[in-house]
């Protein structure tokens, strides 16, 4: 049970074991008022993106070795097979329209139907076309070349921004961290 107040001069913080913490106000208490005009949110927006590049940065690139090592991994177990465009879904996403094919193969004398989780424009296949496919059987999973090739694109796109922005981020904070030092130098000579 933490209680706090506000008070005009001063932050407290009154904690059940008896502590007692005042704050005096700081710039980062400023930090947590609203912008009070557009120039100062823009602003304080620019000054997070070095902050946001190094945190998610590798989360890019970590999203997108694993896409890679995982159509690494489809690419190896899976067998060459011509599939049959069943179904196109379809729907509006935030810059146009999306597709996702639902293909069909027949293994063993079993008829295999799998819906994808990718969804790409331009439209991939039409309904009917038989299409060179990829099928995993422990899976069930297929993919046509065109949507592995979409998936190898998002890897790769995922996996260089990921780098890139991190190296910026990482360049803002060591000349950041250089400005600051020489001055420090200039201020003692």
């Amino acid at each position: 049970m933490v209680a706090s107040q506000l008070l005009v001069s001063h932050l407290v913080i009154k904690v059940t074991t008896g502590i007692h913490i005042s704050l005096k106000p700081t710039e980062e208490l400023n930090m947590l008022r609203l912008p009070k005009s557009f120039l100062e949110f823009f602003i304080r927006s620019l000054k997070a993106v070095p902050y946001l590049a190094v945190v998610f940065g590798p989360v890019f690139a970590l999203i997108g070795l694993w896409e890679s090592q995982s159509t690494k991994q489809f690419l190896s177990e899976s067998k060459d097979v011509q599939a049959i465009v069943l179904r196109i879904d379809e729907q509006v996403g935030e810059k146009g329209r999306v597709y996702r094919p639902t293909f069909e193969v027949t293994d063993e004398g079993q008829k295999v139907e799998y819906t994808g989780n990718l969804w790409t424009s331009p439209k991939p296949h039409n309904v009917g076309d038989i299409v060179r496919a990829k099928f995993q059987r422990s899976s069930g999973k297929i993919m046509s070349e065109r949507m592995i090739q979409s998936s190898k694109n998002l890897s790769e796109s995922l996996l260089n921004l990921g780098v890139f922005s991190f190296i910026l981020g990482i360049c803002y904070f060591a000349r950041r961290w250089w400005l600051t030092r020489t001055r420090a130098k200039e201020t003692e000579g």
